[in-house]
């Protein structure tokens, strides 16, 4: 039947007078459940707001060689990295690196724990790298640590696309995990996964190399030889990958905000969340 025109009038105007509360409403989905697009996007405006000045290879930190040992009951830590290690892009290196927080976490006391950063930036695993971390003056000193625990992170460098080879990789890594572990100190490893990167190209670094072969790769064909060598009592594995958004990425905020938008450096949250996942690591019965 249709309608007469006073009740198509009608009608209309009650469409009218509901409207604004239905785009309310639509306005209000989208902002409290904005899309994976709409994240992207706010992190894509970030970054170009933002920027970076960052030196890939410019080191920050001075470098602190490490004491004598004299009392057994201090607990010796000692981080092995690159610049994620170093704490580039954070607003302080020397108080917002991971180590930095886990010395925090840890007490912060010097009777208790020392925790060496031994982060240099820009610095590979493979011995054919641009950087190698081998040839580092920081390397030397971790040897020399008498560490008790030493976290092992290095490969966001090693992925960069002019340079990548992941047998030299596996071979180099596997070698300088045994350099630590053979230590007088007997240091229990843990073998860290780097974090996702977040945008491919980022200083030259391939994506599916960081995303997608280094959780592959560290656990089986590093982590594993060197357990069947050493024992489970020995090493460990830190998937600092899943801990800070994995495959999905789904921890932009953990890398990008008005502090620091590179999408491959964490920002001081981020730092903090790393700096998390290794105390929960160190505090953990080991399986």
């Amino acid at each position: 039947r249709k309608m007469n025109n006073a009740g198509f009038g009608s009608f209309r105007l009650s469409l009218l007078m509901l409207f604004p509360a239905i785009t309310s409403i639509l306005f209000g989905f989208f902002v409290l459940f904005p899309t994976a697009t709409a994240k992207r996007n706010v992190f894509a405006d970030l970054e170009t707001a933002v920027g970076t000045s960052f030196d890939p290879h410019k080191t920050r930190l001075p470098l602190t060689k490490p004491l004598k040992k004299t009392n057994d009951d201090v607990v010796i830590i000692t981080a092995v990295g690159d610049s994620i290690t170093e704490g580039s892009c954070s607003s302080d290196e020397a108080t917002k690196s991971w180590p930095s927080q886990l010395f925090d976490m840890l007490g912060a006391n010097q009777d208790t724990f020392i925790v060496y950063n031994y982060g240099v930036s820009g610095r590979t695993m493979m011995k054919t790298g641009d950087y190698p971390y081998w040839n580092e003056e920081a390397y030397q000193l971790a040897l020399e640590s008498e560490a008790d625990i030493i976290y092992l992170m290095l490969g966001t460098n090693d992925a960069k696309t002019y340079q990548w080879n992941q047998t030299e990789y596996i071979n180099d890594y596997i070698e300088m995990a045994q350099s630590f572990l053979d230590m007088n100190s007997k240091p229990f490893l843990y073998i860290m996964v780097p974090p996702p990167l977040y945008k491919d190209g980022v200083y030259s670094m391939n994506q599916t190399v960081i995303n997608e072969e280094f959780p592959i790769i560290i656990p089986n064909d590093i982590l594993n030889p060197l357990i069947l060598q050493y024992g489970q009592d020995r090493l460990s594995l830190i998937s600092i990958f899943n801990n800070m958004g994995g495959n999905e990425l789904t921890k932009y905020e953990a890398f990008c905000d008005y502090q620091n938008c590179d999408q491959c450096h964490p920002n001081d949250a981020g730092y903090g969340a790393l700096a998390m996942a290794t105390f929960k690591a160190y505090i953990e019965p080991i399986p």
